[in-house]
C-alpha cells in the first residue's frame, strides 16, 4: 500500500456539488434500510409503551389497521403516524370532538 500526501483543490461551487452528492448518497442508502411495517413490540414502543391488550383494543376496534402473517401482526409505519396525527391532544380531531 502506497500513502501519498496530494492535495484536492476545490472550488467552492464544486465542493458544494459534492456535498450534495454525498447527502443524496447517504439518504438513498437510509431509505432503502428503512422499515415499512412494524411488529406488534416495536408498534407498542413507538406508540408510547402501551399495553398488548390495548394494542389489540386499537386493532380489534379499527383504529389501528394491521396486518395478520400466520399470526403475526404488523402495523404500517405510515398508519401508526397517521393515527398519531389523529390523536394528538391538541390536534384538529380533539378539538372538533371537544
Amino acid at each position: 500500500m502506497v500513502i501519498m500526501n496530494e492535495s484536492i483543490v476545490l472550488k467552492v461551487p464544486d465542493w458544494e456539488e459534492l456535498k450534495r452528492i454525498v447527502v443524496e448518497a447517504i439518504k438513498e442508502n437510509v431509505r432503502k434500510e428503512e422499515k415499512r411495517f412494524l411488529k406488534s413490540a416495536e408498534t407498542r414502543t413507538m406508540l408510547g409503551g402501551i399495553s398488548a391488550a390495548k394494542l389489540q383494543s386499537l386493532r380489534v376496534g379499527g383504529h389501528l389497521p394491521a396486518i395478520n402473517a400466520d399470526g403475526l401482526y404488523l402495523y404500517d409505519i405510515e398508519d401508526i403516524m397517521n393515527f398519531i396525527e389523529r390523536n394528538k391532544a391538541n390536534g384538529k380531531e380533539a378539538l372538533r370532538d371537544g
